[in-house]
């Protein structure tokens, strides 16, 4: 009797197990990287490069954008957050690295690295930032809203704070136009950077 049945549930779970399986969606692993499209901005101008040294960071993030799985807006007000597309490491510091070599490259100085540092060789230079927005919609829009101070002599003297409000559309509705307008608005970002060192800090 017991057999029997056994004979006629087993069939069903694993039907139903396999079914459950195979809905499920392969993970993609996403990162945010360096514009290869960047130049030396001082080069091209004539300036002579920076040899001063710069750090970025630490990169501060809301909460909700600090999950694994990218985060993305729906209906103005609504968030979700992505169980199979997921960032390929920390967010705040793939950002702080991304500004951190573009600025590199803008500036010709590869004496530019991003938080964390060691101790025993803080930078001369230090640019804190705080990320209030950095998200938005498949196939929309995507925002990126900072603030951010500037800061010399080691970090103890303030030169300059600032903010930032940019918006990016999204090419189509997939998370891979997605992060790529999320690289854009970082590009964009890190021009404004540059051009707030090179407004504020002269060797």
């Amino acid at each position: 009797m017991i057999t029997n049945r056994l004979a006629r549930v087993l069939p069903v779970l694993s039907a139903l197990f396999f079914s459950a399986c195979a809905t499920d969606p392969p993970t993609k692993y996403f990162a945010l990287h360096a514009d290869p499209a960047f130049v030396a901005q001082d080069a091209a101008s004539g300036k002579p490069s920076r040899s001063d040294s710069f750090g970025i960071g630490p990169v501060r993030l809301p909460g909700i954008l600090q999950h694994p799985g990218i985060v993305t807006v729906k209906n103005g007000n609504q968030l979700l957050v992505s169980s199979f597309n997921v960032w390929a490491g920390n967010l705040e510091e793939s950002i702080g690295a991304v500004l951190a070599d573009n600025l590199s490259t803008l500036s010709a100085n590869h004496r530019i690295w991003s938080h964390p540092w060691d101790s025993r060789n803080r930078p001369q230079h230090q640019i804190r930032i705080i990320i209030e927005e950095f998200s938005g919609s498949l196939g929309g829009e995507v925002s990126l809203r900072a603030k951010w101070v500037l800061l010399s002599d080691f970090g103890k003297q303030e030169r300059q704070t600032n903010r930032i409000a940019l918006q990016r559309s999204v090419a189509t509705a997939d998370y891979t136009a997605y992060v790529a307008a999320m690289n854009d608005l970082l590009s964009e970002f890190s021009h404004t950077l540059y051009q707030s060192i090179d407004s504020v800090i002269t060797d």
